[in-house]
């Protein structure tokens, strides 16, 4: 998940890149950042989902809940 984060970071910048000096339109421009965006919501939704399933297995051995 976070090595997708970092390509498609470096993948928008290098469109945001080419983008400022016309040589990619602005359809390009808008699905590199929509892929950027998809790949850190999925990062945080995976991080959010292992705490929750961390507390769930936590609960069901007895041990107290806390963040």
């Amino acid at each position: 998940m976070e090595e997708s984060v970092t390509s498609n970071q470096e993948a928008f910048s290098y469109t945001e890149e080419r983008f400022n000096v016309g040589l990619v339109n602005s359809v390009d421009y808008n699905l590199a950042k929509n892929n950027l965006t998809r790949a850190q919501s999925d990062l945080l939704q995976a991080k959010y989902d292992f705490i929750f399933k961390t507390k769930i297995l936590d609960f069901f051995q007895g041990k107290e809940l806390s963040l």
